[in-house]
């Protein structure tokens, strides 16, 4: 008599596909029994550890991947890239790297144009400012060598060489070494600054007792 009525209370509480009626559950089934031992969608999923359908927050990480997710799925298509190149698009097709011609292609014949006009401008510019002479008169010239100081560098001086021997044409020396002097050998204490180039001639004439310096024009290069 208790199996039957056992059986009866069964047989009610089957719905009408002949599954068990969800109100007939006092409990949650668990998960080892194929329930998600949650009253919830989401303590469900939590439980299961399932994302939600569609766009969610859940995923945070894919390890298990075994193919590159395409362009379309917002992916590259790809599974490795060059190191260090340039990535190049291929529409719906995998991300690939940028040949030398594939970025020439890229930057376009415009780019390079523009980039060569604006050098031509440079080269122009720079041709027609090297081609602005300053015309220099003789009276310039003049004023210019008439307001310089002795001694200044371009000046010319008669002077001797006190370390002895002789100075020819194009010999340098340092202007502590050279004096102001007259034709026959007058030596004036000063001493000139710089560094001072001969122009002509010049040397030392020992008659013992006495030695005479004898003088030449020098030129005052720096």
């Amino acid at each position: 008599m208790t199996q039957a009525v056992n059986l009866a209370n069964f047989a009610n509480n089957l719905d009408s596909s002949g599954g068990v009626s969800p109100s007939a559950l006092n409990a949650q089934v668990p998960i080892s029994k194929g329930g998600t031992n949650a009253t919830t969608a989401a303590a469900a999923r939590a439980n299961l550890s399932a994302a939600v359908l569609g766009a969610n927050s859940d995923i945070t990480s894919l390890s298990g991947l075994t193919t590159a997710l395409s362009v379309a799925q917002g992916g590259t298509g790809a599974t490795s890239i060059t190191s260090g190149a340039i990535i190049k698009g291929n529409g719906t097709g995998a991300f690939s790297a940028a040949s030398g011609s594939d970025i020439a292609t890229a930057i376009g014949s415009a780019t390079v144009t523009n980039a060569t006009n604006a050098t031509n401008a440079t080269n122009a510019t720079n041709a027609t400012n090297a081609s602005t002479v300053t015309t220099v008169t003789t009276s310039q010239v003049n004023t210019a060598i008439a307001s310089s100081t002795v001694g200044a560098v371009g000046t010319y001086a008669f002077m001797v060489h006190l370390s002895g021997g002789s100075y020819n044409p194009g010999d340098t020396s340092s202007g502590s070494n050279l004096r102001y002097s007259n034709t026959v050998s007058y030596t004036a204490s000063t001493v000139p600054s710089g560094t001072w180039r001969c122009m002509g001639f010049g040397f030392t004439l020992v008659e013992p007792p006495d030695t005479t310096y004898i003088p030449t024009l020098w030129l005052r290069i720096s």
